[in-house]
């Protein structure tokens, strides 16, 4: 919705005029707004609204007819911006670019008219200066324009390949096998130093897997006293017992807060993770959970992680990308090691201090509580190690 206003001000005061019309053109001259009468909305001001208007410049000019003296004519210049896009999360494709420009030299291009099936073309391949910079380098086609709009009838097996030569002088870059259909301009391409599909996607969703996030569920219970809650039954992906942070109870009508449990013990049963408390009434118990970053897709409880480049992750990005480099490092130090020698890229050693900065902000997130066993006539131990024999 655009909204085009004006205030007419006469002797100091907001006065409306007998008559108001309103026409708008745009940056070439064509109108898209005939003149058009515009009443007023209160004393000497008006407004217009219209959704016929995308993004670009405009010029708005006022008519103002009143009866006795003469006619005003005022334009103004005036810019519609496009719309906003707010993005939850992050997706796979953002994880996989800030991985790649971290391990090895990444690069992604906007394609202009000209690419064949066998080749591709853009400005930005076209320079005085034949460096030879793209050669072995992975072409990887994600069917979507450099707006990250999807591209019609994308082919899914066009979507890898590796440069094999590159001509400075015409900025072509052949591949080493030929697509099904030729890339269409305004397609982004990205050039990887490693194979998206079997070193970079792999280590990314392997990544995943070492990061969590806080969450509360709920697992509805009945009756009273100890309870032996299947945790497992109403969340699958808690498969450790340190995972369960925190134990409120809440009461069916829901009036109160959660209250903290004084005592619960989270244990193994064979595949489940399994819950015993003390107190409580009917309703439902509500948990304090580490959870797997991958066990969270698109808004909606996943077993198997994302798949697709527009899968949306709800995790610092940053986080998922150092948790990534370090796989990279677990399974193709061959590749890494020859610029982390050098100081051009992150070292092991620097991928995990940077790993360790993020979890232990998580971490931070939420503090330590004390669990008390009121009229326990069990064996009191803190920590893991078991009292002194003296």
């Amino acid at each position: 919705m655009t909204v085009v206003a004006i205030q007419r001000i006469r002797g100091g005061e907001l006065t409306s005029a007998t008559s108001v019309t309103l026409s708008i053109v745009n940056s070439a001259g064509v109108v898209v707004l005939a003149p058009t009468v515009v009443p007023a909305t209160s004393e000497g001001a008006y407004s217009y609204e219209t959704t016929l208007l995308p993004a670009g410049s405009y010029t708005a000019t006022w008519v103002f007819t009143t009866t006795g003296y003469p006619t005003d004519t005022i334009s103004r210049a005036f810019t519609v911006d496009a719309p906003m896009e707010i993005n939850e999360g992050v997706t796979l494709m953002e994880i996989e670019r800030l991985v790649s420009r971290r391990i090895g030299p990444y690069y992604r291009r906007r394609l202009g008219a000209g690419s064949t099936v066998n080749s591709i073309y853009s400005e930005r391949f076209k320079s005085s200066l034949n460096l030879g910079s793209y050669e072995d380098s992975y072409v990887l086609r994600r069917g979507l324009t450099y707006g990250d709009e999807l591209v019609t009838n994308f082919v899914s097996g066009d979507r890898v390949r590796q440069a094999y030569t590159y001509d400075a002088s015409t900025g072509i870059l052949t591949v080493d096998r030929a697509y099904s259909l030729a890339p269409v301009e305004d397609e982004a391409i990205e050039l990887h130093s490693i194979d998206p599909e079997e070193e970079l996607r792999p280590a990314v969703l392997d990544g995943l897997t070492r990061c969590f996030f806080w969450d509360n569920i709920e697992v509805q219970v009945t009756g009273s006293g100890i309870y032996n809650i299947d945790i497992s039954a109403t969340a699958p992906w808690i498969t450790q017992v340190n995972q369960v942070q925190e134990v409120s109870l809440s009461y069916p009508s829901q009036l109160l807060p959660p209250t903290r449990m004084q005592w619960w013990q989270a244990y193994r049963e064979g595949k489940n993770i399994k819950l015993h408390t003390k107190g409580g009434a009917v309703g439902s118990v509500s948990l304090l959970v580490l959870r797997p970053a991958s066990s969270l897709v698109n808004g909606e409880m996943s077993l198997s992680g994302p798949n697709d480049d527009l899968d949306i992750l709800y995790i610092d990005r940053d986080y998922a990308a150092w948790a990534a480099v370090l796989e990279c490092w677990k399974t193709i130090p061959e590749v890494l090691t020859p610029l982390a020698t050098q100081n051009m890229r992150p070292s092991r050693a620097d991928a995990a201090t940077e790993f360790t900065k993020k979890s232990q902000t998580l971490v931070q997130q939420v503090p330590e509580t004390f669990q008390v066993d009121f009229g326990s006539s069990d064996l009191v131990q803190i920590g893991n190690l078991a009292e002194p024999v003296i």
